[in-house]
Parts: structure tokens; sequence; C-alpha cells
């Protein structure tokens, strides 16, 4: 959810036009081929020994989701400077387009009367489509932690802690 957050924040200080919505568009045409914790079974050490940053940058590039044309920090395009990237024998860390791990990736935005503007949810640890049970919101991420700690939060709540994001919670504490 941070890379939302941030993204936003340096767009708006760029003078890019970049809205919340289009994380949802790029989530929903983007594949999950990595299989990573929190919501996998790997690290990112057996990223790198799977064929690294690399490896997944070139099929994503060789499944049209990425465009190999752009070029790097080197001068080489993404297709050139991925060229090399090949999978370790026997890797199963890192999938390809076209037999994802998940067709959609992580992040959903979410629109409703708590958040009209919107809100982020990451929801690549969690496998069912619906979460329902009360809602228990909280103007402050202190206020929420507090009802952690003191034990009165309990099992099927959801927590909700409004006011956060780049103008609410700046620094992101």
């Amino acid at each position: 959810t941070n890379i939302v957050l941030h993204s936003l924040a340096m767009a708006r200080e760029a003078g890019i036009d970049l809205t919340i919505d289009d994380f949802n568009a790029i989530s929903e045409r983007t594949p999950v081929i990595a299989d990573l914790m929190p919501g996998g079974q790997y690290t990112a050490v057996d990223v790198y020994n799977a064929g690294g940053i690399e490896l997944i940058t070139k099929r994503l590039i060789e499944g049209g989701v990425v465009d190999g044309s752009q070029l790097t920090p080197t001068g080489q395009t993404l297709t050139e400077a991925t060229a090399h990237a090949e999978p370790t024998e026997g890797q199963k860390v890192v999938y390809t387009v076209e037999a994802p791990l998940k067709p959609t990736g992580g992040l959903v935005i979410l629109k409703g009367n708590l958040a009209p503007e919107g809100s982020v949810i990451k929801i690549a640890a969690a496998d069912r489509g619906y979460q329902r049970g009360p809602a228990r919101v909280f103007e402050r991420e202190e206020d929420a932690m507090h009802a952690v700690t003191e034990g009165q939060i309990n099992a099927g709540d959801i927590i909700v802690i409004r006011y956060e994001g780049p103008r609410g919670g700046p620094g992101m504490r």
C-alpha cells in the first residue's frame, strides 16, 4: 500500500496526473508472477536465487505487461538489460504472465462512505473475496493500537483507520 501513497505524493509534487484509480486499473491488468511473502511462500533472497528481478522484468516484458523499449539508467533498454536473465533450474518462485500465480495484482481501491475518495487494501495475503464483520472505526492510528493492545478488538472485527495517507498522516507514521 505504501507504493500508492508515496507515488501519489511524488506525482503531485512533479505535476504528473496520477490518481488512486490508476492503481486499481494497473492492478487489474497486472498478474502476480512472484510467490512472495507476506501472501506467498518465498523471500527476496529466494527471488534472487530463482533468477532475480531481471527474470521478473523479462517475463513481464515477454508477457506484454511492461514496455521493454524503455531506457534504464545504464542507457540500455529494459529488454537489453534483462536479455541474460534465465530461471534457475527447478525454481518455483517466479511464474510467467501466461501462467501466473494470480491473474490480477494484490491491490484494490475501495470507495464508500468511510472513504469517499478511495482507500487502498492489500489483498495479496487474503484468499477470500470478502470479509463480513463489524467495522471498528478509529480516527487515529494510536487509538486503533490502544484498542488492540487493550484487547478491545475481537476476532472478525474489521479495523478502519481514517485520515491516514499523504494528507492525513504526514510522514506516514
